[in-house]
């Protein structure tokens, strides 16, 4: 992001301060096109508070909450409150680690490693999901933790990249119940029990006379953030757990480091146009050809060499993606390492790649290359975001044609905000710990290239 948009977003700040709820939404709405405006909701009572305001001033915020498989039987009943309340959908984002059963012999994750948990079934799914959007709005407000305190009402937010909107930052617990008695909004019974703060269920008690609203959160540790509001800090390796037997019911969805396979898999790169896949899969191809041979299939050179004669409509993209994993297929199953890079804007054409490889035993990893339009539309060259933003390009995907981020990618990278370097580094290791590349290269991914 520029100084001067940065600038602009301050600017924006100082002039909603002290602004109703309702009117910063509506402003913010209004600002950013149809769908890119999303609301991350954890179902606390400033949650509730947004989603009445959203309601009743029917605003169009695609209003989602991550669900980690382990919130109180009290917080889904919530949900469908106020699903059918407001007469409003309100989508699950999980993790395939959600719906992990944890392993026999082996503590709970939330216990082993809070900040890992954390980060597996709540930031890597809300990084994920937070591409699809210009702007997100939180329920956060300053008075709650340390990190929140500077929290103003428009800002960046350097750890997912994107506008960060906290209509609520201002307020103090007593306006957000104040609003929730006036207009009879649904929260958690939870809260008459004496749970101020409620998230996980393992990782949340009551808090007693005195104490603060969060000290019930994560009990005995210094940990009082998730992670989504936390200032950014580096993702750390996992903790090394057992791995689960699988049976004909059960997969194992964790992938520790196991030896080293010489057989081929496909590296599927997705992502919007102008992302980095291309300049990805060059790195990639360096640093692995040392170990297998490596071929690149570029959605660009798929289309001049395999594909003329297609257009795009979503049969023909279809057809684009089909022909690329039918090819990915033939040069895995014979040792190679198939990189693809394309755009490939439909779930369930992937999917179906991605099952067609199993079948025939083909390792193969999922790389949602992350970035906002926005971003995207400022480092474009050609100014083809600026054209489709502005109607004069059609059928452009990610703006007038569609783009469905993967729901459960085996990788996500961030190119807004990471260097090649990191991401590459990031696809690397999870490589490594499917077995699929040898542990260890200290090179650069320039050095890599070079």
């Amino acid at each position: 992001m520029s100084a001067r948009t940065r600038e602009e977003l301050a600017r924006w700040a100082r002039d909603l301060e002290g602004k109703e709820p309702a009117e910063i939404l509506s402003a913010v709405t209004a600002a950013f096109p149809p769908g890119r405006v999303g609301f991350a909701t954890g179902f606390g009572p400033e949650g509730c508070v947004l989603v009445d305001v959203a309601a009743r001033a029917r605003l169009p915020l695609d209003v989602f909450t991550i669900d980690t498989g382990t919130l109180f039987p009290e917080t889904y009943a919530l949900w469908n409150r106020l699903e059918a309340r407001y007469g409003l959908s309100i989508r699950r984002v999980a993790s395939a680690t959600a719906d992990a059963p944890v392993a026999d012999g082996a503590a709970p994750p939330w216990e082993a490693d809070p900040d890992r948990c954390c980060e597996l079934r709540k930031v890597l799914p809300l990084r994920a999901e937070l591409a699809r959007f210009d702007a997100w709005v939180t329920a956060i407000r300053r008075d709650q933790t340390a990190d929140r305190a500077g929290a103003a009402i428009v800002e960046w937010d350097e750890r997912f990249g994107l506008v960060k909107v906290n209509p609520l930052a201002a307020w103090s617990s007593a306006d957000v119940w104040r609003h929730v008695r006036a207009h009879e909004v649904p929260t958690s019974p939870l809260h008459d029990q004496g749970y101020a703060s409620i998230g996980c269920a393992p990782c949340t008690t009551p808090v007693g006379a005195g104490e603060d609203p969060r000290a019930g959160r994560w009990r005995g540790r210094a940990k009082k953030e998730c992670g989504l509001h936390a200032r950014p800090v580096a993702l750390r390796p996992p903790t090394p757990t057992p791995t689960p037997t699988p049976t004909p019911t059960s997969t194992p969805t964790s992938t520790p480091p196991r030896s080293f396979a010489r057989g081929g898999f496909i590296l599927w790169l997705t992502g919007l146009s102008g992302a980095g896949k291309s300049t990805l899969s060059r790195v990639l191809q360096a640093a692995l050809a040392t170990e297998r041979p490596v071929e690149i299939l570029d959605g660009d050179e798929v289309r001049t060499y395999l594909s003329a004669g297609l257009g795009f409509s979503k049969e023909d993209r279809d057809t684009n993606v089909r022909r690329i994993g039918f090819v990915a297929r033939l040069l895995a199953r014979n040792g190679a390492a198939a990189v693809t890079a394309a755009i490939s804007p439909y779930a369930e054409t992937r999917n179906e790649v991605r099952s067609l490889a199993e079948r025939d035993g083909v390792p193969f990893v999922e790389v949602f290359v992350s970035a906002p339009v926005a971003a995207l539309a400022a480092r474009d060259v050609k100014g083809l975001y600026r054209k489709a933003l502005a109607g004069e390009l059609t059928r452009f995907t990610g703006v007038s044609d569609p783009y469905e981020p993967p729901e459960r990618p085996d990788v996500v990278v961030r190119t807004d905000v990471e260097t090649i370097d990191e991401s590459v580094e990031t696809i690397l290791e999870h490589l490594r710990a499917r077995g699929l590349l040898r542990p260890g290269d200290a090179r650069t991914a320039e050095e890599r290239a070079s």
